[in-house]
């Protein structure tokens, strides 16, 4: 295993030197960060798919990215890969007392908490003022919204049982209601009060444990797969799918659904 990831190092500053590639000496940290969402999200595509082969490529693609930029890194003497080695093991060994160190947890939540604890007090976070800082900014909308509202729970800010949380959620409908068969629409009102629906729609997927983000990947997924099979059912039959009625498209996707 230690030979690979020196081979992976050495490969990395081959590409990187003057007879290397091109493309890759010309590359710094900015242009390498929609490289890096592509791959964590086709390692999350993977990990969904629960296909264990394109895991393991996802993640040595991503392995590689981490190592390229730890090497422009060492070209600019911000670090290299052995601090960034470094700090990952002192972090983990420092916000693991129970493990590393005499200190005792009962369970995952305490663990979970003593995590939180330890990460406030950190040099890094001193400058937090609020107990919503710390949030990437670029996370996507449904897990932000979930980031969000745990650190509100974890400042006594939640409600107290899902009835709470579904009572809110019919309240925000009945306000979308509202804008949308408003004599004169407000599409600015409209967008307001649609991501306060959704808001609370992602609350209430917390409050019930359910990952928002993979629930709507599943529910995205079975459309895709509907949809696909629905129009396979009209074009076995010789028809355009473009050319039928509402009414003929709704016959087929129920259908399709079973």
């Amino acid at each position: 295993m230690e030979s690979n990831f020196k081979k992976l190092i050495q490969l990395t500053a081959r590409l990187r030197s003057p007879d290397g590639c091109p493309w890759d000496m010309e590359q710094d940290y900015s242009t390498l960060q929609s490289c890096l969402i592509e791959e964590i999200y086709e390692l999350i595509e993977a990990i969904n798919e629960n296909d264990k082969h394109k895991m393991k490529e996802e993640l040595a693609d991503v392995l590689f990215l981490v190592i390229f930029l730890s090497r422009i890194g060492e070209e600019k003497g911000h670090f290299d890969i052995n601090d960034v080695l470094k700090q990952g093991i002192d972090k983990m060994v420092s916000r693991h007392p129970h493990v590393f160190g005499k200190i005792k947890v009962k369970n995952s939540e305490e663990a979970l908490r003593q995590w939180e604890n330890i990460k406030r007090k950190e040099k890094s976070n001193h400058k937090r003022l609020s107990a919503l800082d710390g949030i990437p900014k670029g996370l996507p909308a449904l897990q932000k919204a979930e980031k969000i509202q745990k650190k509100a729970s974890k400042a006594g800010f939640d409600w107290t049982q899902s009835g709470e949380v579904l009572k809110k959620l019919e309240e925000e409908l009945d306000e979308l209601k509202t804008e949308i068969f408003a004599g004169r629409k407000n599409f600015e009102r409209i967008s307001d009060e649609l991501g306060d629906l959704i808001f609370t729609m992602v609350n209430l997927a917390r409050f019930l444990k359910v990952d928002s983000e993979y629930s709507l990947h599943k529910s995205i997924k079975k459309f895709d797969g509907r949809f696909r099979k629905m129009e396979e059912m009209i074009k076995n039959k010789g028809k355009d799918i473009s050319k039928l009625t509402i009414k003929e498209l709704d016959s087929c996707w129920e259908k399709s659904k079973k």
